[in-house]
């Protein structure tokens, strides 16, 4: 019922100085945002999904990224900060709830709330023709403000910028608990849990974003880098309690982090080759850890499951970029006939699960079209090709593989 409500009067509804064309969820989204850090914030796993579940809404209908349209006219510039402020405190409070160790039950939809997020704002990184001050509502170095969602341009051990997440030998293993609550120590005092629709018409009519519409303290720059390590090591991590691995959470979540990872991959142009490398040189040795000695001499030694292996072997080729195998000082396991071997021995004959029978075509066809016409003259790995393709053409079980 409240749905249908929603939809046929939030056309009708407007709140203050609003700019033509918004919608109403973009009206009142500092309040809904900091509403949904609350509910993420919560003990409760229902209130935390729910949460979730709105910041993947509001990323789908656009509402959590960048304007269509940027200009430098007041109106405008004051909607793209609000995005962009409401982009950067919602995705920080989510990355802050992974970061807790323990699986509970629609974790997996946390983890695509920020996948979400983040995809609404890589492209604009990578894209030279766009103002960011523009985008962003700030006036200056796009990479000084402070609630800038994402940025590539962060130092390697950082999750959130400046926080070494992965430098930390003990980095938050603590104790599944509430990321965000009612605390002076999270939230300005005055903070209200009740959605007050009087102080949404007040904030509309606001020309500044301030702290007690989004709390300061909850907005960190997320580091596109971070995030994409932390997605491999949560996808292929086997450090879990025996509880957790028992779960039935246990390989959902870890197909979500691989899938994100993935999706990610994809809004990053394969022209960026330097950050690609630098990105294959952090985050490949994780994806192939599976892939072991004893892998390759018998496809059935390893212990994860193979629709988990397929995700890896999709994340690993996802992260080559364009003239792999041609550039001077292209990494030993992103040679052409390393890529080829380990391709046909994951899809081979003896391979006995159709999502890496799969794969392996798929992967390899992306490679040749990344990779430098020397691969392609070398008659090892042309001939590595040829098999690969003959045992999913031969393949008489799975009509997907063919």
């Amino acid at each position: 019922m409240w749905t249908e409500v929603w939809k046929e009067g939030g056309c009708a509804v407007s709140f203050g100085k609003a700019v033509c064309g918004t919608s109403l969820e973009e009206q009142i989204l500092t309040e809904i945002v900091r509403e949904c850090n609350s509910a993420l914030g919560d003990v409760s796993w229902s209130r935390r999904v729910a949460g979730s579940k709105t910041l993947i809404g509001l990323s789908k209908a656009g509402v959590l990224g960048p304007t269509s349209k940027s200009s430098n006219q007041g109106d405008s510039y004051l909607r793209a900060k609000r995005r962009a402020m409401a982009s950067a405190s919602a995705l920080t409070v989510c990355i802050k709830v992974l970061q807790k160790r323990r699986l509970w039950t629609g974790k997996a939809t946390v983890l695509s709330a920020a996948i979400s997020i983040c995809t609404c704002w890589i492209k604009p990184q990578f894209d030279a023709g766009i103002d960011q001050s523009l985008l962003l509502g700030f006036e200056g170095n796009s990479e000084m403000c402070p609630w800038k969602p994402i940025t590539h341009v962060a130092r390697d051990g950082d999750l959130l910028k400046e926080d070494s997440y992965f430098l930390s030998e003990n980095a938050n293993t603590e104790e599944d608990t509430p990321c965000c609550s009612n605390n002076t120590e999270n939230f300005t005092e005055g903070t209200s849990s009740v959605f007050d629709f009087m102080e949404c018409d007040k904030n509309a009519e606001s020309e500044e974003v301030t702290p007690s519409t989004l709390n300061e303290n909850q907005i960190r720059t997320a580091s596109l880098t971070g995030i994409l390590r932390f997605l491999a090591r949560e996808g292929m991590v086997t450090d879990y309690s025996q509880n957790d691995t028992d779960s039935d959470e246990c390989l959902p979540y870890k197909l979500a982090a691989m899938g994100g990872f993935v999706d990610l991959l994809q809004e990053i142009p394969p022209s960026m080759a330097s950050y690609r490398m630098e990105l294959y040189e952090l985050i490949s040795d994780c994806l192939l850890s599976p892939f072991d000695g004893s892998f390759r001499k018998d496809p059935k030694t390893s212990k994860q499951p193979p629709v988990l292996l397929a995700a890896a072997l999709k994340g690993w080729c996802g992260l080559f970029w364009e003239g792999v195998g041609a550039i001077k000082g292209t990494p030993e396991t992103a040679d052409a006939v390393f890529v080829a071997k380990l391709l046909r021995q994951a899809g081979g004959k003896q391979q006995s699960a159709w999502t890496l029978r799969e794969i392996a075509p798929l992967s390899a066809g992306r490679y040749v079209g990344l990779c430098g016409l020397d691969a392609l003259r070398n008659y090892q790995f042309v001939s590595t090709l040829a098999d690969i393709v003959r045992f999913a053409l031969e393949d008489k079980k799975f009509w997907r593989v063919r």
